[in-house]
């Protein structure tokens, strides 16, 4: 069970990977963006999205 869930992350992980290069974005892009969201609680970062 454990590899399964190892092999399916990883896939995940990859094509996001992909996903991101493929609009420009890096891995330090979304660091970034939880890093100014620590500390916030979902709602309020919600709520801010169309501000």
């Amino acid at each position: 069970m454990t590899r399964r869930w190892l092999d399916e992350a990883a896939d995940l992980v990859f094509h996001l990977t992909i996903l991101l290069a493929d609009r420009g974005l890096s891995w330090n892009d979304i660091a970034a963006e939880l890093d100014r969201r620590h500390g916030t609680s979902g709602h309020a970062e919600k709520a801010n999205r169309n501000q």
